[in-house]
């Protein structure tokens, strides 16, 4: 006589049972197999720097921790012997592995933050020297044209036309600059917050495929028991020993996973800092505009214009450089 039963189809884990009458009673077996230098940019590119490499580690401790397969077998006899039973079951959380090894590379940020910089470093090699010589050589046309006046003690039509075209050209520039520099605040501060969201929810990932493991294999076992007349026991410690075994990958997989999730959030403070720079920028540039508003107030040649010009200049000055200390690869 014999009956085979096999457990409902899973994608992780299977049993079997056997039974078959015997003319004696048989011995029972069971067998089991088992920075702080430079600035607010360079500062951000070490962290992501960092955090590639942590995300890396933790990717290979995962490759190393391998959940499954997992295979287990058991023979057992009942009726006084004269029946025997063969048991086995397998169970493959491997893909669970790829499943974290995918969420932790999509946790290494460093090359989309370089994508989301662009804008901004286009802006730093191309448009910002460009609104420099723009602003510097209309504020050399205005003071030039200012000393004149001044020497003459008169300012013609065509000096008062040059003028208002040199105060009206260095005005765009900054607000061109301005409107640059903000496309590139918008790229970065856009993708830093895309990325805090879609990053933070690796603990709970790692929390739910434990929870999804012991669930399916907690069924997997208690149909398997359920099926069984004898050896319940037997099954139970090749069980155990599989829980085992998992909660012992996961604990030498976790050092990687906590140093990816703090060196993810030292990447994003970082990032923060940056567009923080931006902030100051635009103050700063508000302020410049400022003074270039206040020097249209006053008469060309007259002291309080030539101070507020040369404010203007000395604060477009440490724009620049601010600008380039901070935003710069280092």
């Amino acid at each position: 006589m014999s009956n085979v039963m096999t457990a409902p189809s899973l994608a992780s884990s299977q049993f079997s049972v056997t039974s078959r009458r015997r003319l004696a009673p048989a011995p029972r077996a069971s067998s089991c197999t088992l920075s702080d230098s430079g600035g607010a940019q360079a500062q951000a590119l070490s962290a992501m720097a960092a955090l590639s490499t942590a995300c890396s580690n933790a990717i290979t401790l995962v490759n190393q921790n391998p959940l499954g397969r997992y295979a287990n077998s058991g023979s057992c006899s009942y009726d006084c012997g004269f029946m025997e039973q063969d048991w086995n079951w397998w169970a493959d959380y491997r893909p669970t592995n790829a499943n974290l090894a995918q969420r932790l590379s999509a946790m290494n940020i460093a090359a989309s933050y370089g994508v989301a910089f662009q804008p901004t470093q286009n802006w730093l090699n191309q448009g910002l020297p460009g609104y420099a010589n723009q602003l510097s050589g209309n504020l050399a046309t205005i003071n030039g044209i200012d000393a004149v006046i001044a020497a003459t003690g008169s300012e013609t039509p065509e000096q008062s036309a040059q003028l208002s075209s040199a105060f009206t050209a260095l005005g765009n520039a900054l607000q061109n600059n301005l409107n640059e520099a903000n496309q590139g605040l918008q790229s970065l501060a856009g993708f830093l917050s895309w990325e805090q969201g879609s990053t933070s929810g690796f603990p709970s990932f790692v929390e739910g495929c434990k929870t999804f493991i012991q669930q399916n294999a907690t069924a997997t076992e208690n149909n398997l028991i359920g099926q069984i007349a004898c050896g319940a026991d037997d099954v139970r410690n090749t069980y155990n020993a599989m829980f085992a075994d998992i909660a012992a990958k996961f604990a030498r997989m976790q050092p990687g996973f906590n140093d990816t999730g703090n060196r993810l959030q030292s990447a994003l403070q970082a990032g923060d800092a940056v567009t923080g720079v931006f902030l100051v920028l635009q103050s700063n540039s508000q302020l410049v505009s400022g003074q270039l508003a206040q020097a249209q107030l006053y008469p060309a040649g007259s002291v309080l214009r030539t101070m507020h010009l040369s404010i203007v200049q000395n604060e477009w000055g440490s724009f620049v450089q601010q600008a380039n200390s901070q935003l710069s690869a280092g």
